[in-house]
């Protein structure tokens, strides 16, 4: 950032000043700020400027009325009403984008969660579902002794059922292997018992 000036009124002008041609007070402030060496100037009819250190320069009291004004040099740094935006920009991004970025994967985690949380309350329900209508079956295929009413057979009475799985009474294949047709009356009488 470029250095500025400073307006100082009613002011007893330092010892040593370079007089210099200038048609205004914006030219006087140019030609001071060409030159690194200026570290003020004043302008009233002419311009003039100061090199270096400024000798003797002090402020007049309010009823003094030979006081001037003066513009002194200052650096950024020095300045306290100018502040270099540029840096209060970055300083406010520093704090903004982490905030944002936070806020982002907080919500994106929120979202996340709720999408799993629905999708296990749905696999939930669906188990509660079988298992009730699992008891429901269970419950009407219970006979008085407590059993779930379904027939067990030995392997013996089904080998003679047929005939020692013979191809012959094979009927054709199903979804757990093949199909066999029983030949044996008992056997028959037991299944739809």
């Amino acid at each position: 950032m470029e250095e500025r000036f400073k307006m100082y009124t009613n002011m007893g002008l330092p010892r040593h000043p370079q007089n210099t041609t200038a048609g205004s007070e914006a030219e006087c402030e140019s030609i001071c700020q060409k030159n690194c060496s200026c570290t003020a100037y004043a302008y009233t009819n002419y311009c003039s400027i100061w090199v270096g250190e400024l000798f003797d320069l002090k402020q007049l009291g309010k009823d003094d009325i030979n006081g001037s004004t003066i513009y002194v040099r200052l650096t950024p740094s020095e300045f306290p009403n100018i502040q270099d935006n540029s840096h209060h920009l970055s300083g406010k991004l520093k704090v903004i984008i982490p905030s944002i970025a936070v806020a982002a994967a907080a919500l994106i985690a929120c979202a996340i969660f709720c999408i799993c949380f629905k999708r296990m309350r749905t696999a939930l329900k669906t188990t509660e579902h079988a298992v009730e209508a699992m008891d429901q079956v269970i419950d009407e295929d219970t006979d008085e002794n407590g059993g779930i009413g379904v027939q067990f057979f030995t392997l013996q009475s089904i080998l003679e059922a047929t005939n020692n799985f013979s191809n012959a009474n094979k009927l054709g294949k199903g979804g757990f292997g093949p199909v066999y047709k029983v030949i044996n009356q008992l056997f028959r009488i037991s299944l739809a018992s």
